[in-house]
């Protein structure tokens, strides 16, 4: 039962999730991005993007080798100044199609 409720829980998990630290500071801010993908052999590259209100805009892109790629990455980008940003990730696949992740919102004062 217990086994059988904790498959459940990980396959009800999202294909791609992001968290951005801190979501509040002030400029030039330092954050660290965490990006967590659920392995899976269709998963082929991953962009995550960080856009702001102003001329600021971040992006980094790797690629995966299906279900043995790393299920979680982690750095940081610095030196972000004043303004609201929206962070995310797109999950590509082999058969072409895109799964994007939940949206992490940032303040920076």
């Amino acid at each position: 039962m217990v086994a059988a409720l904790l498959i459940g829980l990980l396959l009800a998990l999202p294909p791609i999730r992001v968290a951005i630290s801190p979501h509040v500071g002030h400029a030039p801010l330092q954050v660290t991005v965490t990006v967590t993908i659920a392995r899976d052999e269709r998963n082929r590259e991953v962009c995550v993007v960080l856009n702001s209100d102003g001329p600021d805009y971040r992006s980094s892109c790797w690629t995966l080798d299906g279900e043995r790629a790393t299920v979680s990455r982690q750095w940081s980008w610095w030196g972000l100044s004043a303004g609201s940003y929206e962070g995310w990730a797109i999950l590509g696949r082999s058969d072409g199609s895109t799964v994007r992740s939940n949206v992490e919102r940032l303040e920076v004062h």
